[in-house]
């Protein structure tokens, strides 16, 4: 009993003492996260500024009747997305982008993962080689696209010039052509922005614990059970960010397009975003293009959720 008397005091002073604790730590947390809140606040006012206004002015336009050229016709209507269910130029445009994105983003990732595989092994020279994959990625998209379309030049440029070397055919009209100068999109875009996919493929390939790939060569795995059993369910989440960052990129393509190929020949190569400009801003019809942006961002936003909704597995973000 005079032990059990003696040792209740202690438990009770320690348990206050854990509380006391406990509470003190509490209220710093509660500190440092108020903290951290009024440091962040002018960030998201000034993202809320920067992009909830133009999004709701956007909106706004979309359902208005709103020409430059006749600025006093500002009344809601609907007339701009009736029109643009029976314009046939944005029903190509549209079919386009998505034929775009999603071809250019498939085979961004497929070369950026195979390019990080290789970049991930150990090689003489790999540093020199994990540097180079920056630089098609620094160079800005519209001089990248000028540089292109020097190369597909019928008369000089570099792919007739290397065919006709070759003793190959080499008349080709790269860019007059609506089959061609598909596919010689296709190339820049993908040699543009493969570089990007690769070094975020690397920095998911390195987290990857050499550990896991130590306990499956124990077990004879074979290369290829290493790659989908490990690899590839392991790269999920940095699969998830490339495909994201990349689509909404894909989607709002105009740079390389309009360097490239200006949208032909024809309508070939002309996407939303180009059709837009050129209603927007060549022809002054802002709430045509504002109806046009908000479908633009609709589709962005429901790829967005596709890939997170395949894709999203919390437990291996853990």
């Amino acid at each position: 009993m005079k032990e059990i008397t003696r040792s209740e005091p202690r438990t009770l002073s320690g348990s206050m003492v854990s509380s006391g604790k406990k509470k003190r730590g509490k209220s710093l947390g509660a500190r440092e996260r108020r903290f951290a809140f009024w440091l962040i606040l002018p960030t998201i006012l000034g993202l809320c500024a920067i992009l909830l206004y133009p999004s709701l002015q956007t909106i706004t336009w979309s359902f208005q009747h709103y020409i430059l050229t006749d600025p006093l016709q500002h009344n809601f209507t609907l007339s701009n997305y009736t029109q643009l269910i029976h314009d046939h130029v944005f029903w190509l445009a549209l079919k386009f982008t998505l034929f775009y994105a999603i071809l250019s983003v498939l085979g961004q990732t497929l070369v950026g993962l195979g390019v990080a595989l290789m970049a991930n092994r150990e090689f003489r020279g790999r540093g020199l080689f994990r540097a180079a994959l920056l630089f098609p990625w620094m160079m800005p998209t519209v001089i990248t696209a000028v540089v292109w379309r020097f190369m597909y030049d019928p008369n000089y440029g570099l792919f007739n010039g290397v065919l006709q070397r070759l003793g190959l055919p080499h008349s080709f009209v790269w860019l007059g052509s609506p089959t061609l100068a598909v596919i010689a999109l296709f190339l820049v875009a993908i040699w543009k922005v493969n570089s990007f996919a690769a070094l975020v493929f690397l920095a998911g390939l390195q987290s990857i614990p050499a550990s896991v790939y130590e306990a499956a060569d124990v077990d004879g795995a074979t290369a290829w059970q290493r790659f989908t059993r490990i690899t590839m369910p392991m790269l999920r989440p940095t699969i998830l960010v490339v495909l994201v960052l990349r689509t909404v990129e894909a989607l709002q393509a105009f740079d390389i397009i309009y360097g490239l190929t200006l949208g032909g020949p024809g309508y070939s190569t002309l996407n939303l975003p180009l059709y837009l400009y050129q209603q927007a801003i060549q022809g002054l019809n802002f709430g045509y293009g504002s109806a046009m942006g908000v479908i633009l961002a609709i589709m962005i936003s429901a790829f967005a959720f596709l890939y997170v909704k395949v894709l999203y597995r919390p437990e291996s973000l853990g």
